[in-house]
């Protein structure tokens, strides 16, 4: 997502990510990049991408939650403060 609190370019570490799995994106150097979103994959839940990838959460992690993650990973890359986010419900 470009949003303009995100990092500009390749200082950003979600640009640097999204790079990294398809070498064949194009970065923009003037813009931000804040978040992570990938629209030309399906849109699944957490628990759904893990339970096709389980190898993901590595054996320990797997092992201590029984191939559940208890809480939700995001990568932001932020140039500047954030107020708090607060998701309440499941």
């Amino acid at each position: 997502q470009n949003y303009a609190w995100g990092k500009i370019g390749l200082d950003s570490e979600v640009a640097k990510l999204v790079v990294g799995g398809d070498p064949l994106v194009v970065i923009e150097m003037d813009k931000p990049y804040a978040e992570i979103k990938d629209n030309r994959i399906a849109q699944t839940t957490l628990g759904q991408w893990i339970g096709h990838y389980p190898a993901c959460l590595g054996s320990k992690v797997k092992d201590a939650f029984q191939g559940q993650l208890p809480f939700l990973f995001k990568v932001l890359s932020v140039n500047t403060a954030l107020s708090i986010q607060a998701h309440p419900n499941k």
